[in-house]
């Protein structure tokens, strides 16, 4: 984890959207799940932080 004050919850969320995302394949689903939030969460955050991705089979 950083150190307080050296990120914020901000750039926090959008590095762990991106992690999930890479980690699971870019499967909406898989990665939703494993950051706690619903599916649709995680398109409002990947539109919010215009985080690209090609969405893969679940």
């Amino acid at each position: 984890m950083p150190g307080v004050g050296s990120i914020t919850l901000e750039q926090m969320e959008v590095e762990m959207v991106k992690r999930a995302m890479s980690f699971h394949q870019n499967k909406i689903t898989k990665a939703a799940a494993s950051l706690g939030i619903s599916r649709n969460s995680l398109y409002r955050r990947l539109e919010k932080y215009q985080i690209p991705f090609n969405e893969a089979e679940d």
